[in-house]
């Protein structure tokens, strides 16, 4: 019994552990995906509409 309880808590220790990585993973992603768009964002040049009277 005592072999099954070690086993069940390795088990939950390593769902923990996975899903904190994961979610780690997740913000870098969406951190670097953020960055790179503001980054696309701020060197885009607007141009005037020409059909537009000054």
């Amino acid at each position: 019994m005592g072999n099954l309880n070690q086993a069940t808590a390795q088990a939950l220790g390593n769902a923990a552990h996975n899903a904190t990585s994961a979610a780690q993973n997740s913000n870098t992603v969406l951190q670097a995906t953020t960055t790179q768009g503001v980054s696309l964002d701020v060197a885009t040049k607007v141009m005037p509409d020409p059909d537009t009277p000054d």
